[in-house]
């Protein structure tokens, strides 16, 4: 409603007195045009937020974020019409524009307040901050045209003095270059890549970001604007530029094929030779599930299928085999869990007979302990997948079906992600939200263990998930949070020692006691989360020996 009230009110000034309101129409008709766009983009924001679940889209979006521009050229067309206005007819009676005859105390009161506020809401709402879509990104826009209105109409202003000293107008000078590359320095700059975190990490970001900007000041943007382009300079950055073109398409195009992880034999453990029982050798048919899988995958389509199921958030279990078995009948053993379990259980579906084991893979994609609320995923709230809350009915319909002597569960990853609960923000760390998840365990054990199926829980392994948009790590990364959660696994381990074990996976994939990508020079995590083709092979021998031993 205001853009069409401010509209009308200067239609309305437009058709009185002073300059000419045929001059002055198009200029109303711009401004109608620019907050009209403004208040779209606005509405545009408001309809795609959905309480969060498409933030990046709605952060990240030109058309979302086209308000505040076009909010700041609105101001420049009102100056404009309202400087045409109030042009004497005679140079000589114009008077100083300086604002300390002509401002309300109102305008001094409302600069002061968004001098104040602006720098507030800067350090303490980050880009997760419901209000701010879209009706507090519009009241904070509307702070800085109140700011800039000071600045250049009213300098006499206490907050224009503030804004006019000098360390802040030299930023203002160079303001645009950070601006500019703030953004994929803050990407550069990450933990992960720089080992410093917290205020160290954001004073190095800042420290690189002013030096690249006033660099970019001096030797690209002044020449540019003053039109002082140096012919050697040209010829220089030709070619740079026609070479870093290339290496972005050639990147690019490498980035679109996921990693295979292919292993290597000489560096994956040796699996035991095959186990022989006295009895003779039995024949087994087995067949996929719609919800779990049995049969193996070929081993040049293991890394195929992953992927494919990882992208399209579920997994398509259709294919049949038969195995022969030494050991009969074969010991039968349920693995369960996300989407971590589900890509360490591909490859061992090919290799299992060799422990005497017939596994099956009901793991379920995006699940967590955590059954309820929502989880914030690099910066967007989103619901777990629709089998998620009833996963553990599910995998105790199929133990019930399928009499498994041993449950081999990979779970948890999620849980250390932040969750937002009866609309609150939890984590691990906190007592409350750590209570939850320890009851979700032991609801998993008593409701897995309750025909004596013994339970081996991996421990969840260190992760890389990809970075926050402002470069910082992701919750999901904090050594704290994995600490927790594997603390959490053992907790119940003690609780249950007749049924429940607990298997640390991390001195195998993570051997420096901290995540690293490859293990043995060899692919280990293609994601940074889930495991390649060599990562479960290199487990193999582990887990499955185990748990053969856990079942006799």
């Amino acid at each position: 409603m205001w853009p069409l009230v401010v509209l009308g009110v200067l239609w309305r000034a437009s058709r009185r007195g002073g300059d000419s309101p045929d001059r002055r129409r198009p200029l109303v008709l711009l401004l109608a045009i620019s907050l009209a766009g403004a208040l779209a983009s606005a509405t545009d924001m408001a309809l795609l937020f959905d309480g969060g679940r498409n933030l990046d889209r709605v952060y990240y979006g030109t058309d979302t974020r086209a308000g505040s521009l076009l909010i700041g050229a609105s101001l420049a067309i009102v100056l404009a019409i309202l400087g045409r206005r109030a042009r004497p007819a005679d140079p000589a009676e114009a008077r100083p524009v300086d604002g300390g005859r002509r401002h309300s105390g109102a305008t001094a009161l409302g600069a002061l307040a968004a001098l104040t506020a602006v720098p507030v809401a800067v350090a303490l709402v980050n880009g997760t901050t419901e209000w701010m879509y879209p009706y507090g990104l519009l009241g904070l826009d509307g702070l800085v045209v109140l700011l800039i209105l000071a600045a250049v109409k009213f300098p006499s202003l206490a907050a224009a003095r503030v804004l006019a000293i000098g360390p802040l107008r030299a930023l203002g000078k160079i303001s645009y270059g950070v601006y500019l590359w703030h953004f994929p320095l803050f990407l550069w700059l990450s933990a992960s890549a720089t080992g410093v975190s917290g205020t160290r990490l954001l004073g190095l970001r800042l420290a690189v970001t002013l030096a690249v900007s006033v660099t970019s000041y001096f030797l690209i943007e002044q020449p540019i604007r003053q039109r002082r382009r140096p012919v050697w300079m040209i010829r220089a950055l030709t070619p740079l530029a026609a070479g870093g073109s290339l290496a972005a398409i050639l990147l690019a195009s490498a980035s679109s094929a996921l990693p295979v992880g292919i292993p290597a034999a000489d560096t994956l453990p040796q699996p035991p030779p095959q186990l022989r029982g006295s009895d003779p050798a039995c024949a087994v048919t087995i067949t996929d599930a719609s919800g779990y899988g049995v049969a193996p995958i070929p081993q040049s389509k293991e890394s195929e299928f992953e992927y494919t199921s990882l992208g399209e958030h579920q997994s398509a279990w259709s294919g049949s085999a038969q195995k022969t078995f030494q050991t009969c009948p074969p010991k039968r053993v349920l693995l369960i869990g996300d989407s971590l379990a589900f890509t360490l259980g591909v490859p061992w579906l090919g290799n299992e007979e060799r422990y005497g084991i017939q596994l099956t893979d009901a793991a379920i994609l995006g699940c967590a302990f955590t059954t309820q609320g929502e989880l914030n995923v690099a910066g967007t709230w989103e619901r777990q997948s629709a089998g998620c809350p009833n996963a553990l009915d599910q995998w105790a319909k199929e133990e019930r079906a399928l009499h498994p002597q041993a449950a081999v569960v990979e779970f948890g990853y999620r849980d250390q992600f932040d969750w937002r609960i009866d609309g609150k923000v939890v984590h691990l760390g906190q007592p409350g939200f750590d209570a939850y998840v320890q009851k979700q365990i032991d609801r998993m054990v008593q409701v897995l263990g309750a025909g004596g199926t013994k339970i081996l829980f991996l421990s969840v392994p260190y992760s890389h998930p990809p970075d926050l948009p402002n470069g910082s790590a992701a919750p999901a990364a904090s050594p704290a949070r994995h600490t927790l959660i594997n603390e959490m696994l053992e907790a119940a381990a003690r609780r249950h020692p007749k049924t429940v074990q607990v298997l640390d996976i991390d001195p195998t994939i993570s051997p420096g006691n901290h995540y690293d990508a490859s293990v043995n020079g060899q692919l280990c995590r293609f994601d940074g989360v889930h495991f390649t083709v060599y990562c479960s092979q290199l487990l193999e021998p582990q887990v499955l020996g185990d748990v053969r031993k856990l079942v006799g």
